[in-house]
């Protein structure tokens, strides 16, 4: 009996210090807010720190809606695609985190999520990887797998309606990925057999 009462006891106190210290998380993210919505001044910083809102809010704010407007300002012209889908200097980087959050928040129709994946599938080099920027040749695992990450859940979102070819770039990414891998199971950043000539597709 004694044992049943101390744990829920435990458990009543741990839950609430557990709300205690996310309510604390997200009064730290709000108060770094910067006054034009963004966070670290960059579409990365951003949208990290809107991801992490996301993971402990359950409505949306209207900081969360400044920092959406932020970044929707930073897109810009693609010179080559024609596309408006690039945020910032790391363009394949910066575009997929950017794009993942803008997605996530429902903000973004199932055909802008797939254009920008077109967008984000024509930097992806032979050897399956991608580089952080627009004409880079040397892919790297970071960037990859936030390219991998944006790629899937577009995928999720589209459902039955996603094209073959979207199925196909995530394969191709994952291998690319697997290949790099190292021998105590993590990745470094960039690829072990590294292939200089790779080039986007």
């Amino acid at each position: 009996m004694l044992v049943r009462v101390w744990r829920s006891t435990v458990g009543r106190f741990g839950a609430v210090a557990r709300q205690h210290r996310i309510d604390s998380l997200g009064r730290a993210l709000i108060d770094r807010q910067q006054t034009n919505g963004c966070w670290s001044w960059t579409a990365l910083g951003t949208s990290t720190a809107l991801l992490a809102l996301r993971a402990i809010q359950d409505v949306a704010s209207l900081e969360v809606d400044h920092a959406l407007s932020y970044l929707n300002s930073l897109r810009c012209e693609s010179p080559n695609s024609g596309v408006a889908l690039s945020w910032a200097a790391g363009a394949v980087w910066d575009t997929a985190r950017a794009g993942e959050i803008l997605l996530l928040s429902s903000d973004w129709t199932p055909q802008q999520a797939l254009t920008l994946a077109q967008s984000l599938v024509s930097q992806i080099h032979d050897d399956g990887l991608t580089s952080f920027d627009v004409g880079v040749k040397l892919g790297d695992h970071d960037s990859s797998a936030a390219v991998l990450t944006f790629l899937s859940k577009t995928y999720t979102l589209m459902e039955r309606d996603a094209p073959s070819w979207l199925g196909g770039a995530i394969e191709h990414v994952v291998e690319g990925l697997l290949a790099g891998q190292c021998s105590d199971g993590g990745w470094g950043a960039l690829a072990t057999r590294v292939q200089v000539n790779a080039k986007p597709r």
